[in-house]
């Protein structure tokens, strides 16, 4: 299958999406019980989609174009999905790390601890952490989401080798193949820009939809490919986001250390420095300077038992030209002189 046959195949409406229209005009739950039946809930009641419920909702669905795209022969633990228009999902967390990539229109993500959506236009992603509660909206016609779910058993060292070790993303990712906790909530990504990422979300569906005896060898590379720009515009234009505004707040501080000022952080979350200044140590107890000098210890901290980045490059990347006060702050913090933690780690 090449692209334009792809294309071809998502346009247009099916009968599943002209039904999903009827039931949405005639204000009827999305999902039938059948269905939900597929699924746990949770402590609060929200949907878990598990992972044994999306293969099996593949193999039944009536409507495969928007039915989990499942080929164990190409890649184990990996789904693709086609989302379908008019989607009034409830509230819901996954077991599978979620990609949802807007290749056309607009998708509005909501999350119940926030009073304000997430729209995303057309060329933006989200990558979601398992165990998020959320919603997808999928409300016009012209909307069309393609997604990838990626359980945590599929993560492999072949498929993250070659990443920057420094990278945030690649970071979580491989907490995750390696079961370690992590408090990565989403991020989202823009590549209005850029067609590439956009030209290989179209390759993974036609070798999935499409597979031939190469097929798992394209798949593999693709993949990797889709990480390599993922993790390359993370010094672009991510955001990584939380569920309320001073988590958005300490992401940025977190993702900025460098040139991080109270200047920056007002011209990004549109307030007054004086209005910022005061939430930041209402919310959290801490100063703006002091969540500054948190986030560029711990940014050190990580490349010094993460990367293989000199000392000196260290503290230039995070934020400091005075050496002498980057050593002083940090055996403050850790105790240690950063060549000693760096010896700890590799011992």
């Amino acid at each position: 299958m090449n692209r334009d046959e792809f294309r071809k195949l998502i346009f247009p409406l099916t009968e599943f999406e002209k039904a999903k229209r009827q039931r949405k005009e005639e204000n009827l739950p999305a999902e039938t019980d059948s269905v939900r039946a597929l699924w746990n809930r949770d402590e609060n009641g929200y949907l878990i989609l598990t992972n044994s419920g999306m293969n099996e909702y593949s193999k039944n669905s009536k409507d495969y174009i928007h039915a989990p795209i499942y080929n164990r022969s190409l890649n184990s633990h990996f789904r693709l999905i086609v989302h379908h228009r008019f989607n009034q999902r409830e509230f819901h967390s996954t077991e599978f790390i979620s990609v949802n990539f807007v290749y056309r229109g607009s998708l509005t993500v909501t999350f119940p601890s926030q009073k304000d959506s997430l729209v995303l236009e057309e060329g933006s992603l989200i990558l979601m952490n398992s165990g998020i509660v959320h919603r997808l909206q999928i409300s016009d016609i012209n909307d069309i989401i393609l997604g990838f779910q990626i359980e945590k058993d599929f993560l492999r060292e072949e498929l993250l080798s070659g990443l920057p070790d420094y990278s945030m993303i690649v970071n979580f990712l491989i907490k995750s193949m390696t079961g370690r906790s992590t408090s990565f909530c989403y991020l989202v990504s823009d590549f209005n820009d850029d067609d590439r990422i956009k030209n290989v979300v179209e390759d993974l569906f036609c070798e999935y939809l499409d597979p031939n005896s190469l097929s798992a060898a394209a798949v593999s590379a693709l993949l990797k490919l889709f990480f390599i720009k993922l993790a390359a515009n993370e010094t672009e234009s991510l955001s990584l986001n939380r569920k309320d505004l001073i988590f958005r707040i300490i992401s940025y501080i977190e993702s900025n250390p460098r040139n991080i000022s109270l200047k920056s952080l007002a011209s990004e979350f549109n307030h007054s420095g004086k209005y910022l200044s005061r939430y930041i140590k209402d919310q959290t107890g801490q100063t703006f300077s002091e969540l500054c000098l948190n986030a560029r210890m711990e940014r050190a901290r990580f490349y010094l038992t993460e990367s293989d980045l000199s000392i000196d490059d260290i503290a230039r990347q995070c934020g400091y030209t005075n050496l002498s006060f980057f050593y002083r702050k940090f055996r403050e913090r850790y105790g240690v002189l950063p060549r000693a933690m760096r010896l700890q780690s590799h011992c």
